[in-house]
């Protein structure tokens, strides 16, 4: 049977439906540089930090050397460029499974893709505000566990209880960066590109998103 049993597909954004890696592409716009964002990413990844800590230390980066406003940060994150089939392959994936969406990524973001593919269910984990000045006052990180690929289990699994279905009939199409937990959970796609501990994870590898069709 060619489902396996999946009603639910949920898929990543960044570097799976979009080209962009959207965290470092703000951090290093808003002054951070290269060395510092490899070295708060290694922090979280080493349990050093959590997710929380994280944003919020590069919030304070924004602050210091950048133009953290509400024009500036869009202009930047709103320029991303769909992977070849991602729209096709939402569209395919809808009329015969349930979507959702969940991205590490910004609410604005995240919001204006999933309005883009018609996504009803989907989810960021971190939300920006601003103050009547346009300029970045807080960023609320829907933190529940300190891991960020943690915390996207706990969110696929919420939406599995509204749905009512369970981690088993899901499939989770992702590059790896933040999704190795998911893979572990449920049956995992991931590229020819990902990292080989995250391959290895996987359930199935394929080379693009087209290919998705042949598995789902």
């Amino acid at each position: 049977m060619k489902n396996n049993g999946i009603s639910v597909i949920c898929v990543d954004l960044n570097e799976t439906l979009v080209k962009e890696q959207t965290w470092p592409e703000l951090n290093f716009a808003m002054g951070m540089t290269p060395e510092e964002d490899s070295f708060f990413y290694n922090q979280h990844k080493e349990g050093k930090i959590t997710y929380s800590e994280w944003v919020n230390l590069a919030l304070d980066i924004y602050r210091e050397r950048g133009n953290p406003t509400k024009e500036a940060v869009e202009d930047i994150i709103m320029n991303y460029t769909y992977y070849p089939f991602a729209k096709e392959l939402i569209e395919y994936l809808q009329q015969k499974y349930t979507v959702i969406l969940i991205s590490g990524a910004m609410d604005l973001l995240v919001q204006k893709i999933a309005a883009e593919l018609k996504i009803e269910y989907f989810k960021s984990l971190t939300k920006f505000h601003f103050d009547r000045s346009g300029y970045i006052s807080k960023v609320s990180v829907d933190d529940r566990t300190g891991d960020e690929a943690e915390n996207k289990v706990l969110y696929l699994q919420d939406f599995c209880g509204i749905l009512g279905f369970q981690l088993e009939n899901v499939s989770s199409i992702g590059d790896g960066g933040n999704d190795h937990q998911l893979f572990r959970k449920t049956k995992g796609i991931t590229f020819n590109r990902a990292k080989k501990e995250h391959k290895q994870l996987a359930w199935k590898i394929v080379p693009g998103l087209k290919e998705i069709t042949e598995i789902l």
